[in-house]
């Protein structure tokens, strides 16, 4: 059998912004007018971490599997942040990519870089593809009130709370998935039960607060109310992040759900008693029903 020639799309694609979007797509349009397959190559977890140490994924490897799929991606080629890669130079890096496939040409973002100590830019890719015998496709970059968007910036905005200003840039909102794990049952002792989301060590979660979320198990979908930090009122210091889904009645514990952020709606406080938490809580109901449905 004749392997199928690919397009792959060369980049972290971290966040899959509105400009690493518009790349994908570009690859997508390529491979379709070429009869090729689109593929998006990416790195590791580790790789953030590497040149940014201490730095959190927008997105998780895992998570930006499943993202690519939804838009139409099913292949990904997975680049594995160790010494031997830092190491490569860029032609290396390239032929690595087109070892053991059929590969007909790349498409890259205007500020990709490449090879060891990123000695390589988008230029020496176009020479290296029309040496090589490979399209290349270069992709303009795309900004917002003059100012390129960047993981960098989208990063910051989560870390500060901003999911608004952040799902712009995105082009859509931003997601945590995790499973529900057993937590301390506080909220179920004074009848607001909560769900426990256990989250990845390496992912990058919104300040500290109470969010509007809206909430995926299966198929199904709901309203939430998402806490993400400690509980002050129970003399709870640990960070957790705990939805209450509103209009739900039943067990999650070891199902997995998805928070898609929409907004905060206040800040973390220690309440005087349980019940002026609870009140508070009602309000922030409240103001999340009288919401536009989605």
């Amino acid at each position: 059998m004749t392997q199928k020639k690919t397009i792959v799309a060369l980049g972290y694609f971290d966040c899959l912004h509105r400009g690493h979007r518009k790349l994908i797509e570009t690859c997508q349009r390529i491979a379709a007018e070429n009869g090729a397959i689109p593929t998006v190559f990416t790195f590791d977890d580790g790789f953030l971490y590497a040149i940014h140490p201490g730095a959190k994924n927008i997105y998780t490897l895992k998570e930006r599997v499943r993202l690519l799929k939804e838009i139409g991606i099913d292949e990904v080629l997975v680049g594995q942040s160790d010494a031997s890669f830092f190491g490569q130079s860029g032609e290396d890096f390239l032929a690595s990519i087109v070892s053991d496939r059929k590969v007909s040409g790349f498409v890259a973002g205007a500020d990709f870089r490449y090879g060891k100590g990123a000695e390589q830019s988008v230029e020496d890719l176009c020479r290296w593809g029309k040496k090589n015998g490979y399209s290349v496709e270069i992709v303009d970059l795309i900004a917002e009130n003059g100012i390129k968007i960047s993981s960098r910036d989208i990063r910051r905005l989560i870390a500060a709370g901003d999911l608004p200003r952040a799902n712009q840039l995105l082009g859509a909102p931003y997601r945590v998935w995790g499973h529900v794990i057993h937590g301390r049952g506080v909220g179920k002792g004074y009848g607001v039960p909560t769900a426990n989301i256990g989250v990845e060590a390496n992912k990058l979660l919104p300040a500290s607060g109470v969010y509007e979320t809206k909430v995926a198990v299966g198929d199904a979908r709901y309203r939430g109310l998402t806490n993400i930090g400690a509980q002050p009122t129970f003399g709870v210091e640990q960070l957790a992040v705990e939805t209450l889904l509103l209009d739900f009645e039943g067990d999650l514990y070891g199902q997995e759900i998805c928070l898609t952020f929409v907004q905060k709606i206040r800040d973390i406080r220690k309440f005087e008693s349980k019940e002026a938490l609870k009140e508070q809580i009602g309000q922030d109901i409240a103001l999340i029903r009288g919401g536009k449905e989605s």
